[in-house]
């Protein structure tokens, strides 16, 4: 790096310090108080500055190079021997490689700090948001004497926002009002076919496996001969004698007579059977409560751990645990998703989710609203839901406890229901017609494209075009996310060439006026940068409307090409002279 490329460096850095300082200072009096939770303050005050700074950083870049040219350049930095000046063209060339990395540093920053950097401030003000909603509903819940419910709205306000006194309290206040007991767990009798048991067997051959269970029915052990059979059966439906151990297994499960064991056996394997039957039925909630339980007073049960994974994984089918949500509501996640998920002659399905999650534990949605419609506009079904999860393409609204011991166990939260009633065949949970993966690129939709980057808009195009979304807008934007690397090496250019030519302003030390007025130059280039982007989406977007995206992108390359020769040739007629 030679000396007059150090300086352009250094004036570029300390031009762009100074502006994130004057942005996190401008980001102190533009929090949103009522919006955003003060412990997000300074979280909130960093992404605005870094927003600002990046959407700010070619007006930047170019006020630096017109200061640096005009003013920081001297005679002795023009000449590399004690010979006459270089010519301008090899003065610059240094400097014009630099701004080219400057160029490839300022793409990065657009295509993915940006968006990041969007998304954070977004998801402050949006936990914010829901952070009050739940504390007023755990208000409200405890008001009402619905004390679990409002334990567990506070647990996941807390989840948000754990620094609130007054949320403590209530929580203790709640947690002791909670009676002990096991309530009855909610019914749900879709029949799951023992998911949790593989088909391969433990690795066993079809004939392994069914001596096993015939091994098992002679000594009496009917939990495992059933297991077996079915293992049997989920190979190959066909086997005779399977069914048959099945069919007698399950005979012989129900009619045990317990009298002769001991009383603490008896009641382990009346609970087991019970278990056995409620599972066997498709009463999975049920047989899971049972099994969880029966997993601390016999650990050791081979039977119990075999039930208790297929219980847990067919509960898994038709609910979700509340808990999972504590810790999931205040990732970040895409915001305000609504689409029409499913449209017959008979109805329109549309749906809307507040927030979507993508975690490690599954996708979550927040907030969730359903109405169903028919084509003259009578609603069929309306309901919401507090939280949902999304397994195998299926939006599960019902969520229910871990355990059903203790204080409260066994609650379930269910959508409230406003008219109609939930469908007979699948309760509180819904087919979902369009992919998980395109459900955050419709939330952003054609005109909340900020926080895209260019990579995601160009699949968006297919995708809101699949889902009747208009896609002018976002070819519309990828032009000028297209034009803005372009803009940054051609207006560098022209401002080395037009600080050089005020530099011939100032053979010596520039007035005193000149000098107060330097912070204003941020502020022109800046109105003027805004009229140079304003003028392209103007000329763009008419194209893109009535000529089609790829007149659109000769127009933009065409008038590039042009600009750049220009902002060349401004530079090439330079003299050192």
């Amino acid at each position: 790096m030679n000396r007059i490329t150090g300086r352009l460096a250094a004036s570029i850095i300390v031009t762009f310090l100074l502006a994130l300082l004057f942005f996190i200072f401008l980001s102190l009096f533009q929090f949103p108080v009522r919006a955003v939770l003060p412990r997000y303050y300074w979280n909130w005050v960093l992404a605005n500055a870094a927003v600002e700074l990046i959407n700010s950083a070619i007006p930047l870049t170019c006020t630096a190079l017109l200061i640096g040219f005009s003013l920081l350049i001297h005679e002795i930095d023009l000449r590399t021997g004690p010979g006459p000046s270089t010519s301008f063209p090899a003065l610059v060339r240094a400097p014009m490689i630099f701004l080219l990395v400057l160029t490839l540093l300022y793409v990065v920053s657009q295509e993915w700090i940006l968006p990041a950097e969007v998304q954070h401030r977004q998801t402050y003000v949006y936990n914010s948001a829901l952070a009050q909603q739940l504390f007023d509903r755990a208000k409200s819940s405890y008001d009402n004497g619905e004390y679990q419910q409002a334990l567990t709205r506070v647990e996941q306000y807390l989840s948000v926002n754990p620094d609130d006194d007054k949320a403590r309290e209530l929580r203790r206040d709640a947690l002791s009002r909670i009676p002990t007991g096991n309530p009855a767990p909610p019914e749900d009798r879709r029949k799951v076919d023992f998911p949790a048991i593989p088909v391969s067997g433990e690795g066993l051959s079809i004939q392994q496996l069914l001596d096993r269970s015939s091994r098992y029915f002679q000594s009496e052990d009917y939990f495992s001969a059933y297991y077996y059979a079915t293992l049997v059966l989920r190979a190959d439906p066909r086997q005779n004698e399977a069914q048959r151990l099945q069919s007698r297994s399950l005979d012989r499960i129900r009619s045990v007579d317990v009298s002769s064991l001991a009383k603490e056996q008896a009641d382990i394997f009346s609970r087991k059977r019970q278990g056995f039957l409620d599972l066997e039925s498709g009463n999975t909630i049920a047989a899971y409560y049972i099994f969880h339980a029966l997993s601390k007073r016999a650990p050791g049960d081979p039977d119990v751990q075999r039930y208790l994974a297929a219980a847990k994984a067919g509960v898994e089918q038709i609910s979700f645990f509340a808990d999972e949500i504590t810790g999931i509501i205040a990732l970040p996640g895409v915001q305000r998703v609504m689409f029409v998920n499913e449209r017959s002659e008979t109805y329109v399905e549309l749906l809307y989710f507040g927030k979507l999650i993508t975690a490690p534990e599954g996708v979550y949605v927040v907030d969730v609203e359903l109405i169903r419609f028919t084509p003259g506009g009578k609603i069929q079904l309306h309901l919401h839901a507090p939280y949902g999860k999304i397994v195998s393409q299926q939006l599960i609204l019902r969520a229910i406890a871990r355990n059903n011991s203790g204080k409260g166990g066994g609650v379930t939260m269910q959508p409230a229901v406003y008219r109609g009633a939930l469908p007979k065949d699948t309760g509180p949970i819904f087919a979902l017609q369009i992919p998980v993966r395109d459900l955050a690129t419709i939330a952003q939709g054609p005109t909340r494209l900020s926080s895209a980057g260019l990579v995601n808009l160009w699949s968006a195009v297919k995708v809101l075009g699949t889902y009747g979304y208009a896609t002018q807008p976002v070819h519309l934007e990828i032009a000028m996310r297209i034009l803005l690397p372009f803009s940054f090496i051609i207006l560098a250019f022209l401002s080395l060439s037009l600080g050089w030519r005020l530099r011939s302003r100032y053979l010596s030390r520039p007035p005193i006026l000149t000098i107060l007025l330097l912070p204003m130059v941020p502020v022109v280039v800046a109105y003027l940068f805004r009229l140079y982007t304003y003028g392209f989406r103007s000329i763009l977007g008419f194209t893109t409307l009535y000529a089609g995206f790829t007149v659109t992108l000769i127009v933009l390359l065409a008038s590039q090409a042009v600009l750049l020769a220009l902002a060349l040739f401004s530079l090439a007629v330079q003299s050192t002279e």
